[in-house]
């Protein structure tokens, strides 16, 4: 796959640095900035062609969005069952939003039925990444991920 060369600088920058890089505390802004609008479109037009089949309400931007940050959350607090975010009683689990978050129904028939091409989605967010993140003139290199052979 051929990604697009990135901008030649007139000045040399010794570490990457960010353009548009959003001065809040929110983390929603950032999320935003590298997961946007035209991405979430995307998806939801995706799942949208399978409503058609089944009887389910179209899936909205917003929902998406709901949808990512319940994933987000059930991944950064290690929850041991994704059921445990919905879960009511003497032992349930509180987090911002969850009153704002999507049915657990719901969820799951997105979870389900979330299907894309991955190849376009990883062109949408290097497009933007590359947009947002100016590299700089040192390289640094995982060497975990490069295969190697035992000597």
């Amino acid at each position: 796959m051929d990604f697009p060369a990135p901008k030649q600088r007139k000045f040399p920058i010794l570490s990457s640095t960010w353009a548009d890089f959003p001065h809040s505390n929110d983390p929603s802004d950032f999320f935003e900035l590298m997961w946007n609008q035209d991405i979430l479109m995307y998806l939801r037009n995706r799942l949208n062609l399978q409503i058609v089949q089944q009887q389910h309400n179209k899936v909205t931007v917003e929902e998406l969005s709901k949808f990512f940050g319940q994933l987000l959350t059930i991944s950064i607090t290690n929850v041991r069952n994704i059921k445990d975010l919905w879960k009511t009683g003497e032992h349930l689990m509180m987090y911002p939003g969850k009153e704002c978050g999507l049915m657990r129904d719901r969820w799951w028939w997105i979870l389900s039925h979330l299907n894309f091409e991955e190849k376009t989605v990883q062109m949408k967010v290097h497009k933007l990444f590359s947009s947002h993140i100016i590299p700089g003139t040192f390289v640094t290199v995982d060497e975990s991920r490069i295969p190697s052979r035992d000597i």
